[in-house]
């Protein structure tokens, strides 16, 4: 069963995800909820506080599906495609990852904040260039950048085609835009989207 702390953060992530940081409240917490706002300070007293938290819990779920399909024995495009499956079903949802929505606010959130979204996104980079790596030895990807630039690439349009693809409601646009991209780093190039 999950507990009230537990609930504020499904809530609050759902809000953001909806409308955003600025535009979420504590009331609209706890009229989703049903509980006092008072009982929402008690676990979060400040908002800065509930958004780091959910920042946080995000990076450590998505962080350990990132280190499962790193370390499958799949070749790196496949784990390029599984990593970009996991955005697009959030997708699919209508949701957008957290990540997105946070940083479309920065200019809303304290300093705090802002470094646990810049450590967030290092890390995520840091995993991903793993895999750019791991292609760019074993010849099954090829770039002139660095893996870690491709990395960046990687990560930044799987946000932005999330935040686009969201307005349309067009699911099969982020697939086709994503596979184009990654076929775009397999070594043998052929230009064949399956």
């Amino acid at each position: 069963m999950i507990n009230t702390r537990e609930k504020i953060l499904l809530v609050a992530e759902d809000l953001i995800q909806d409308i955003g940081v600025s535009a979420m409240s504590y009331q609209h917490i706890s009229d989703v909820i049903g509980i006092k706002k008072a009982s929402i300070h008690h676990h979060f007293s400040k908002k800065d506080i509930l958004i780091q938290e959910l920042l946080n819990q995000c990076s450590d779920i998505y962080g350990h599906k990132y280190h499962k399909i790193i370390q499958s024995d799949i070749t790196a495009i496949k784990k390029l495609e599984k990593i970009a499956d996991l955005f697009s079903n959030t997708l699919k949802e209508g949701k957008v990852c957290i990540f997105g929505m946070l940083s479309a606010d920065t200019n809303i959130i304290n300093s705090d904040t802002k470094i646990a979204l810049k450590d967030s996104l290092n890390k995520t980079i840091s995993l991903f260039s793993e895999i750019f790596k791991e292609g760019k030895n074993d010849k099954t990807l090829k770039f002139d950048s660095s893996p870690e630039v491709c990395a960046y690439t990687f990560f930044s349009t799987l946000q932005g085609l999330q935040i686009v693809s969201r307005v349309g409601m067009n699911t099969e646009g982020f697939d086709m835009s994503i596979k184009a991209l990654i076929l775009s780093w397999k070594a043998e190039n052929n230009l064949h989207i399956e």
